[in-house]
């Protein structure tokens, strides 16, 4: 900050004590002026005691550059987020669940399970007991064939047709719950009737 002078037309003679503006806050080399204020090697706009740099085009191409720089990491976060935090159709629900299935990894299968089947076994490892015993199919199917779709009581509800490895297919109908990223599996039952069901 500094002190405005009065001027010969005010009546008052100049004060030599008078403060000088700080412009080396600004971070440039400066050098004391006839007018009691520091010139800033770069061009300076005085409001009243107050310095202010207007922002030059190289200083605009820096920011510029700086905001793609951060939403070039924001769209590559966005791709490299784990797959059971994007968004999904029912078929890559499945999809996903079945591969964790095939790499033995049932902490991954767990997750695509909803809240209520997650309290109903508590672990993965009484989750992946269930799974061995009463839907073997899914663990490794030799094919996939998604068929119609539709709804029921507000959930999601998919036909599969899976091939086994020895060449026995199963019709099963998963339950979805949730949209989006939030989607899960909420149930599986082997159709028809007379099959078993979570």
């Amino acid at each position: 900050m500094c002190r405005r002078e009065r001027g010969p037309d005010q009546g008052a003679p100049r004060r030599a004590g008078a403060r000088e503006c700080r412009a080396g806050r600004h971070g440039a080399k400066s050098a004391t002026g006839p007018a009691g204020c520091r010139r800033v090697r770069h061009p300076v706009i005085h409001r009243g005691c107050r310095c202010v740099i207007p922002v030059t085009q190289e200083v605009a191409m820096i920011r510029f550059r700086r905001l793609s720089l951060l939403l070039s990491f924001l769209a590559f976060g966005a791709l490299a987020l784990p797959a059971s935090a994007q968004e999904r159709t029912p078929p890559q629900l499945i999809d996903a669940q079945i591969d964790a299935f095939r790499d033995g990894d049932f902490v991954t299968a767990f997750g695509f399970a909803s809240t209520e089947l997650r309290a109903i076994f508590g672990t993965p490892e009484a989750f992946g007991r269930m799974v061995r015993q009463g839907y073997p199919m899914v663990l490794d199917p030799a094919e996939i064939r998604y068929l119609d779709q539709g709804e029921r009581g507000g959930a999601v509800v998919q036909r599969v047709l899976i091939l086994d490895r020895d060449g026995r297919s199963y019709l099963l109908e998963y339950l979805m719950r949730g949209t989006g990223a939030e989607m899960r599996i909420a149930g599986v039952s082997i159709l028809p009737e007379t099959g078993t069901g979570v």
